[in-house]
């Protein structure tokens, strides 16, 4: 291939006999996890030390051994792919510094890696040496390309193309003057469209929001795509942007999308007048799926600045993040996307060990008028930290309708709010199953609320709420602004229903749900998935109005219902390999002062508590962890900082420095998560008035103002046996011992956080140095890639 070798040709997607070939990656079919974070190093571009946490991060050195030997040239087009926890980001690197195992990147990921969660995911790809599967392939610089075929693929028959343009169709019309009016695309097919990354790399944004689309829409009036397919291409499949109205999208297949389907309104900007408006606009009776293939944060339907519109009976499947995204506003305030109808759509197997923090249908931003109504939503699973729920309205969503819907095998339930006011949720069968592994699913019912908000926020009201373990719903203290009344409770197992802590007697009593009950609401089949009610369902008495499920999805010609019911469904959610076993040792000398501690999580209020990196003392050496703590604090556990050491077999050995002064207070514990209800413990220390108190032992004065070497050990997995070992060594004195210490949860198999959470309700100053974090299981720890010596 001259032109690659000559520059004058990239490609980044390759297509064998219709099928998308897999760039050379490594791990194959998984991911390697980061190490640890970094916050500040020598900037390239300015040969300057700064802050360089949103372009680094230190790797295992096992999972980036095989880039050490590329020359520089070819390192730099080793491609790292960043999953974060609802967004990708792609980079090129820049260098890597073997000693540290620092990776340095292209480009940047604005929140910074390691914010929303402790161990990122990403792999690596666009290197030769990688090039180890079936179905991988690798173009060299020199014009090569490489491919591996898969069983059964003879390359001298075989079809393999290279898509070239991104965008196959342009409406352009102009803002202000002539538009694209009345025209009809009818059966036809859009296929094979590229994505180019740029060389500095890409943050797409949430949703994928700044990839553009095979067929781009500006001010454009009345345009119909009917029974037209588009496949096999890089970005999203239609996006009708700016000044569209009338506009129409029906009874269309979009598959094999590098992005997702459909756009409604732009992202980047807001529209400034309604000339400027897209609305009005209906997508209906559409099939889209397997999606995502290369940016996995697309969604199937994204409507940005945009309202009136009607995103109807869609079969939309095979997303690893949201199904539909509607709004585009952060926070109150008038907004252009109001009065959207998404109803009678089927929206099924999303997440799938990719990405979180995601909903059926995602809403950001005030919804005047907006309805969700007469959905299915049902298998979304994954791994991840943040939630997959069958609606999600995040922050501000408010005045929005959710009523009639169907939620059912979705990871962490029905309904889960970030923000808002007024809405009302009536009317829904929200039904939650433990999940795989004997783990306990999450709450039917998710609610956040951001601090300072005391406005009613939502009506909960005439709903089945089934399943959850025994969990119904996961909340702050709320005082008003929730309001539930008059749903149906039931947990098939048998297991306690509790509402924050509280039995239903309890939670009644407080003026909680009025007029709900707990009982069984008679499925007709509950085990096979059949939600509709049977005559004498009590759900009946408290006014739940059945609703028709079968009208979901897409509908006319059998042969197209067929269609949409041939998706091939992902195997049975397993679970992702976990993240190797972390060993470390940390005494804070190459932190900056005033840092937070690099290795660690940490979260501070900012309301005169502090986690930083000092020179004030130090065990050894210059500098150690200063943790201040403050009376008032909206959390209890603030200020805290903590690991994830993903310790689950062998004996785990944990040690540090501490030196307490007067009026502080540390809890150290060790976690397993999820646990029940939400975690169990292991070790546990508490450091109070110059005091330990751990399991049953009496307190063990420690002195303040000096410092006091810990030593905890524990085994886990095989090696378990519900106790742990201690040995406290202060100034001066003979260590101390003890040993078959209980853990708190006699349960606990492993530890996968460990952390400092200061509990004091006053102003207290503690510092923590020299933190080593060892483990026995040395063989698989390697394989696993953990650095262990």
């Amino acid at each position: 291939m001259p032109d690659v070798r000559d520059g004058k040709w990239r490609i980044e997607q390759l297509y064998v006999n219709g099928c998308l070939a897999v760039p050379a990656r490594t791990p194959n079919g998984h991911y390697a996890y980061i190490e640890s974070t970094v916050k500040t190093g020598i900037d390239p571009k300015t040969g300057e030390s700064g802050p360089i946490g949103d372009r680094a991060f230190l790797a295992h050195s096992k999972d980036i051994a095989p880039l050490l030997k590329l020359p520089p040239e070819r390192l730099r087009d080793v491609v790292v792919s960043a999953y974060h926890s609802w967004d990708v980001s792609r980079h090129r690197i820049v260098s890597i510094d073997p000693e540290h195992s620092l990776v340095l990147l292209t480009g940047s990921y604005k929140s910074g890696f390691g914010r929303y969660t402790h161990r990122e995911r990403y792999y690596l790809s666009n290197f030769r040496e990688a090039l180890d599967a079936p179905g991988e392939w690798f173009l060299d610089r020199d014009g090569t390309l490489f491919y591996m075929p898969r069983p059964g693929e003879d390359m001298a028959k075989a079809e393999v193309v290279a898509p070239v343009p991104e965008t196959l169709l342009r409406l352009a019309g102009k803002a202000g003057g002539a538009r694209v009016e009345n025209i009809l695309f009818q059966g036809l097919t859009f296929e094979y469209a590229a994505y180019l990354m740029p060389q500095e790399g890409m943050w797409p944004g949430q949703a994928a929001a700044r990839v553009d689309a095979v067929v781009m829409a500006d001010y454009a009036r009345n345009i119909v795509f009917a029974d037209c397919s588009i496949r096999r291409t890089g970005t999203y499949g239609i996006w009708f942007r700016d000044g569209c109205r009338d506009c129409v999208v029906e009874r269309c297949l979009l598959e094999d999308l590098g992005a997702g389907g459909v756009r409604l309104g732009p992202t980047a900007h807001r529209p400034s007048d309604a000339g400027q408006l897209t609305s009005h606009c209906r997508i209906d009776n559409n099939i889209i799926r397997y999606a995502g293939r290369v940016w996995p944060d697309a969604v199937g339907i994204l409507v940005g600045h945009s309202g009136d519109n009607q995103i109807t009976h869609n079969d939309i499947a095979g997303m690893p993040y949201s199904g539909i995204s509607v709004g585009w506003h952060w926070g109150y305030g008038d907004v252009p996307s109001k009065r959207n109808t998404i109803s009678y759509n089927r929206i099924h197997h999303l997440g799938w060990d990719v990405l979180a923090d995601m909903g059926g249908v995602y809403a950001l931003g005030e919804a005047p008028g907006t309805v969700v109504c007469g959905n299915v939503f049902h298998d979304f699973a994954g791994d991840g930290n943040a939630g997959m729920h069958g609606v999600f309205t995040d922050n501000s969503v408010s005045y929005m309708r959710i009523e009639s819907n169907l939620v059912y095998n979705v990871r962490d339930g029905g309904y889960k709010i970030g923000s808002g006011k007024d809405n009302i949720v009536r009317n829904n069968i929200f039904v939650s199953r433990p999940r795989d592994k004997g783990t306990p699913s999450g709450p039917v019912t998710f609610c956040m609320h951001f601090k300072g908000e005391t406005h009613h926020s939502v009506t909960i009201e005439k709903n089945i709420i089934c399943g959850c373990d025994g969990r119904v719903l996961h909340s702050p203290e709320f005082g008003d602004r929730l309001k539930l009344q008059n749903n149906i409770y039931w947990e098939p197992s048998g297991e306690p229903i509790r509402f924050i802590g509280h039995s239903f007697e309890e939670w009644q009593k407080m003026g909680r749900d009025a007029g709900s009950v707990i009982a069984d609401p008679k499925f007709v089949d509950f085990d096979n998935n059949d939600f509709r009610l049977q005559a004498d369902s009590p759900a009946l008495a408290l006014g739940f109005v059945p609703f028709d499920t079968s009208r979901a999805g897409v509908y006319g010609d059998p042969a197209w219902i067929a269609k949409a019911r041939a998706f091939t469904a992902p195997p049975p959610w397993q679970g992702l390999p976990p993240p190797p076993p972390v060993t470390f040792y940390d005494g804070f000398e190459h932190t900056d002062v005033g840092s937070r501690p690099s290795r660690a999580y940490s979260r501070v209020e900012g309301k005169g508590d502090n986690i930083e990196v000092t020179e004030e003392t130090a065990a050894t050496g210059k500098r150690s962890l200063k943790i201040t703590d403050a009376p008032g604090l909206e959390h209890g556990f603030n200020p805290h900082f903590s690991y994830a050491p993903n310790h689950r077999e062998g004996i785990t050995t944990f040690s540090f420095d501490v030196r307490m002064e007067q009026g502080a207070e540390l809890s150290l514990e060790w976690r397993q998560q999820p646990g029940k209800p939400h975690y169990y413990i292991g070790p546990k220390l508490l450091f109070r008035n110059g005091q330990l108190t751990f399991a049953d032992q009496p307190p063990l004065p420690l002195p303040l103002g000096v410092w006091t070497h810990i030593e905890i050990s524990a085994g886990f997995g095989s090696k378990t046996d519900g106790t742990w070992q201690l040995t406290v060594t202060t100034p001066g004195a003979e260590p101390k011992h003890f040993s078959g210490l209980k853990f708190v949860n006699p349960e606990t198999r492993s530890v996968t956080w460990l952390g400092f959470i200061s509990v004091a309700n006053c102003k207290g100053v503690y510092y923590i140095d020299n933190v080593k974090l060892e483990t026995d299981f040395v063989e698989e720890a390697r394989a696993l890639g953990a650095d262990v010596k």
